[in-house]
């Protein structure tokens, strides 16, 4: 068998959620600004994942209109019941707390079901055994003492109505005396009691998950006396995983039970690949669950726990099925892009052509942008593009953006009938070019892009000609660590006109996209 490795998710996928129907498995993962929103993956083994589609790919679903880069949605839940699928989540953008449906996960999914009164962020659904369904959520406390001062709590939801209804309970404020940001509350029902699994921490190095239960839903609720159930942040920046939190028990269809959470690898000390998505077994001992592993961390290695699960030489990866409009679903935009800004090439689901929008990287507003998450801190990438149709105003190529105010361009400028590539950083909201070079019109731009760890280069392919743009760039500025945020490294492409340019018929003809991921 070869390596199955965590991150299972690898690169930017927090708060992972996961439901069982039947043998099959879906996952659900937090985007904040990007759109379509909510990737959705399915499998059948827990190693090889196929992502089907996103639940929220409609702007009505997704208002992200100014939306900060790490603003938008917020820690969904995906719960099956009766024939129907639910994901709960947070725009704390617009809206607030809201739900939406599906027969068929691939979708479509229902309109979006804001719920008024629903305070505070992270919802999750439970359904009782008498097939009542309860809002559970994080929310700040009344007059809080310190900032963080949080509280779990629960109240019934009317499925029919999509109201919340009945009394309001209180039903944990975390396992440690002034506890900050107890959050991700997640409700299960395992033999004669209920359980109750947050986060606490934050989510930077101090990120634990801590366990309650009860004999009733509504309490009391008693701590394990030995939380954190899981954590790493006593291991500090040099263990290859931390920031581990927020996660979701369940159980698969041998009997096996499982925790899917979040955590970061860190290279440096920062993490430019953001959150991703790992898995790790889990025993019972007097009825509390325990990380099944030597060391109670989550394991790197996961070969020992699928020896005899999946088949000889069955390699784990990510698959992306095709989306509606004929382009891979690893492709995302930020916020509410432009209606019609791309046209996928019908020979290649990862190739396109991208079509100008007034905004600009950095500034918030709509933009022509399509890009990938980056999953490994080292890897080689190779991208050709072209622009069409030069029109003076026209800016555009390819971005590295780890936030609005941190991110990296390779750009193409047409300027008084003269184009220029340039490459600019974006640190902390401050533009500075660090490389300016001529370009011909409709030349065919090919860059060859090299990460080890934090360094960067950068090679523009000119016929038999190599320049470089960039050389040993240190990219650490691109991380949550400096930037803030929730969010990792995206790259991908983008096109940009002046309000006051004509640029009807100019796009950017992406001829080539191929990762090597080392």
């Amino acid at each position: 068998m070869k390596n199955i490795t965590n991150p299972i998710l690898p690169g930017y996928y927090p708060d992972p959620s996961l439901c069982r129907v039947g043998e099959d498995y879906y996952l659900v993962n937090s985007t904040f600004s990007y759109f379509p929103g909510l990737p959705l993956f399915k499998s059948q083994d827990l190693v090889h994942w196929n992502q089907i589609g996103h639940v929220l790919d409609r702007d009505d679903q997704l208002p992200l209109q100014d939306a900060m880069h790490s603003g938008g949605l917020f820690a969904p839940t995906i719960r099956y019941h009766e024939g129907l699928f639910y994901v709960i989540c947070t725009n704390v953008t617009t809206g607030g707390n809201f739900y939406v449906t599906a027969e068929d996960p691939k979708g479509p999914w229902s309109e979006v079901y804001w719920l008024e009164g629903a305070e505070g962020i992270d919802p999750s659904l439970f359904f009782d055994e008498e097939g009542r369904c309860w809002y559970c959520g994080t929310r700040a406390i009344e007059n809080q003492s310190y900032s963080g001062e949080n509280e779990i709590w629960l109240q019934e939801l009317d499925l029919v109505k999509h109201k919340l209804t009945g009394p309001i309970y209180s039903l944990w404020r975390g396992a440690l005396r002034q506890s900050v940001w107890p959050e991700g509350p997640h409700i299960y029902k395992i033999g004669d009691y209920y359980y109750l699994l947050i986060s606490e921490g934050g989510t930077e190095m101090d990120h634990a998950l801590t366990i309650a239960r009860a004999t009733d839903l509504t309490g009391p609720w008693e701590g394990r006396k030995s939380n954190p159930f899981l954590t790493h942040r006593h291991l500090g920046h040099r263990h290859p995983f931390c920031k581990i939190g927020h996660g979701d028990l369940f159980e698969d269809h041998k009997g096996q039970w499982w925790l899917i959470c979040l955590g970061s690898r860190q290279i440096k000390g920062v993490s430019p690949l953001g959150r991703e998505t790992f898995l790790t077994p889990i025993r019972w001992e007097e009825d509390w669950p325990y990380p099944d592993t030597v060391d109670g961390l989550v394991p790197a290695n996961l070969n020992h726990y699928f020896e005899g699960r999946v088949k000889v030489g069955a390699e784990p990866f990510i698959t992306f099925d095709i989306n509606k409009q004929g382009l891979s679903h690893e492709w995302i935009g930020l916020r509410n892009p432009p209606t019609t800004f791309y046209e996928a090439h019908n020979d290649n689901p990862n190739l396109f052509k991208l079509y100008p929008s007034s905004g600009y990287p950095g500034d918030q507003k709509q933009l022509a942008f399509l890009g990938c998450r980056q999953t490994s801190h080292n890897y080689d990438l190779a991208v050709s593009f072209r622009l069409e149709e030069v029109t003076p105003g026209l800016k555009g190529g390819f971005m590295i953006i780890q936030s609005d105010e941190n991110l990296l361009l390779v750009e193409q400028e047409v300027s008084s009938e003269e184009l220029f590539i340039h490459v600019k950083e974006i640190r902390k909201g401050v533009e500075k070019k660090l490389n300016t070079l001529k370009s011909k019109e409709k030349e065919t731009v090919s860059l060859n892009i090299k990460q080890r760890g934090t360094i960067l280069d950068i090679d523009w392919l000119m016929g038999s000609e190599k320049v470089t743009l960039i050389e040993q760039y240190d990219t650490s500025f691109m991380s949550t660590e400096e930037a803030g945020g929730f969010v990792g490294n995206v790259n991908g492409l983008y096109l940009s006109q002046k309000d006051d340019v004509n640029s009807s018929h100019a796009y950017l003809n992406l001829l080539h996209w191929s990762w090597h991921i080392l």
